[in-house]
């Protein structure tokens, strides 16, 4: 009889993915214990590792079998990392533990080698034509159509992962219903006019330095519940990283409209956000926007949420006003 697995680890950029992989997992003991386990998630470094070994040491009083998700891996303290790698020698027959992160290598103690190789799988982010082809069959399977620009448009602005596009495209889907075909028009009104703030309403703020707009918009993403700092800067971040790539091109002496081109920049509203960074950005101010990024990126993973707002209003003003409103010793 093949021993079960005790453990695995899921990196990687591609959430959508390994959300499904997740739920395969949990449907899989389902199946083969005839009764749903008990699901715990956690995230780093919220939940310190001794009281998560706990949880997977000790029997349920309802259920016989659970599963625990701890999400953040990579930002796991050496001491808690220490902790998870000695249960893994003695791993518990009741419990499955899934270590999750965005990374690629697990560098905290050991870790990563205490599991399996073939327990380990890395998720990579869609590439484009398979990003084009997702949405496609997306709305397709849902008996929707949807135009070219207003395709080239969507993928443009969702971040390269399946679980964003799912999240986008399944809105727009309930939206829409089934009338005709999904134009360029409708996607541009639902994305920057709809009553939901998110990550590309943010981002034009800051692209117009409009701190005030900026708080606003955070303020209404943040009540939503829908959004997380993590998630935030990493919207952000891949923006701010095609528009930097775009600077450079022009920096290079080549014409806007053929960078446009080269990156793939085809709406009009897009190509306008771009032209606005130019009237509002140096090279050198965006430069120092991914260097902010970069900075708050493992400080928000390394604070309690109840911090989570403050850091990001003050990632807004560094990125908006240049200037840090605080030291960063501070917040470290």
């Amino acid at each position: 009889m093949t021993a079960k697995p005790s453990a695995w680890l899921l990196l990687g950029p591609e959430t959508g993915e390994k959300d499904e992989f997740i739920r395969s997992l949990v449907a899989g003991t389902v199946k083969e214990r005839r009764a749903a386990p008990e699901v715990y998630k956690f995230f780093v470094p919220e939940t310190p590792a001794l009281e998560i070994v706990s949880l997977l040491q000790n029997r349920l009083l309802f259920s016989e079998y659970k599963v625990v998700i701890v999400y953040g891996a990579e930002a796991l303290p050496k001491g808690d990392a220490v902790l998870l790698s000695g249960y893994l020698e003695r791993p518990s027959a009741d419990s499955l533990l899934v270590l999750c992160s965005d990374e690629t290598r697990l560098s905290s103690s050991g870790l990563e080698e205490r599991i399996p190789l073939a327990n380990r799988k890395i998720f990579w982010e869609l590439l484009e034509h398979q990003k084009r082809g997702w949405v496609k069959s997306f709305f397709t399977k849902r008996g929707l159509a949807v135009e070219e620009e207003a395709l080239d448009f969507l993928c443009e602005t969702v971040e390269n992962n399946t679980r964003e596009l799912a999240t986008v495209c399944e809105r727009l889907a309930l939206f829409f219903g089934k009338e005709g075909a999904i134009r360029y028009e409708h996607i541009e009104q639902y994305v920057f006019h709809g009553k939901e703030e998110n990550v590309f309403t943010l981002f034009s703020g800051l692209v117009r330095r409009d701190f005030a707009v900026c708080l606003e918009i955070l303020d209404k993403m943040l009540l939503s519940r829908d959004e997380d700092a993590v998630r935030i800067l990493s919207g952000v971040s891949w923006q701010l990283n095609n528009l930097v790539q775009f600077f450079l091109l022009l920096d290079r002496g080549v014409p806007r409209e053929q960078a446009f081109q080269k990156l793939s920049v085809r709406s009009k509203r897009q190509q306008k956000l771009y032209g606005d960074a130019c009237a509002n950005f140096r090279l050198e101010e965006l430069l120092h926007g991914t260097a902010v990024v970069s900075r708050f990126d493992p400080l928000v993973r390394a604070h309690n949420q109840n911090v989570h707002r403050i850091l990001l209003e003050l990632f807004i003003y560094d990125f908006v006003k240049q200037r840090p409103l605080l030291k960063y010793a501070a917040l470290t």
